[in-house]
């Protein structure tokens, strides 16, 4: 079978089996450590050179390779420079605040940035705790919605009382059954 690509590089038989052996093996998590390395690696010359030029070529190669929510989450936090979110760059005006609290060291004698890139590294791919529901918080932002969409107070508190009864009924035939 003879397959050509249009978009995207064809693989011949080889080269596929090639990828498929990258992909399936521990090359990911090398991966990973290496971006992991870079990360620190930048951080670390943040604070020792007070220049954010490698901090920003960082940004552009998360975003390149797709790490970028990783990035932001995990990386920005500990850069001592301003992070413009619409442009996913550094400033150059470096936060001598933030600088002097993360270049301090912990109780293990780590930096508190280098520290911290780790633990969230770390722990970037465990589950969340789930929230608990806020209902009057919901309720609260829907009836704002609906009042700023036009809907009249007569209207929403005849709508909440509707589906109050019906929720009440629908319950007491569940119970009942």
């Amino acid at each position: 079978m003879d397959i050509k690509l249009n978009l995207f590089n064809t693989f011949d038989s080889k080269a596929f089996n090639n990828a498929v052996k990258f992909f399936a093996s521990d090359k990911r998590k090398e991966l990973v450590i290496k971006f992991q390395d870079y990360c620190a690696n930048v951080a670390a010359r943040c604070y020792a050179y007070g220049d954010v030029k490698h901090a920003n070529k960082l940004a552009y190669a998360a975003e390149l390779c797709g790490f970028g929510p990783t990035f932001r989450r995990c990386v920005v936090p500990n850069i001592p420079f301003a992070y413009d979110k619409e442009a996913k760059l550094f400033d150059g005006k470096m936060q001598n605040g933030k600088f002097n609290k993360l270049s301090e060291l912990n109780a293990d004698g780590y930096p508190n940035w280098e520290a911290d890139m780790r633990n969230r590294f770390d722990t970037e791919n465990e589950p969340k705790a789930a929230k608990d529901v806020d209902y009057g918080k919901r309720l609260a932002s829907a009836v704002k919605a609906a009042v700023k969409h036009g809907m009249s107070a007569v209207d929403i508190k005849k709508l909440v009382s509707e589906e109050i009864s019906k929720s009440i009924t629908t319950v007491a035939v569940k119970k009942a059954a």
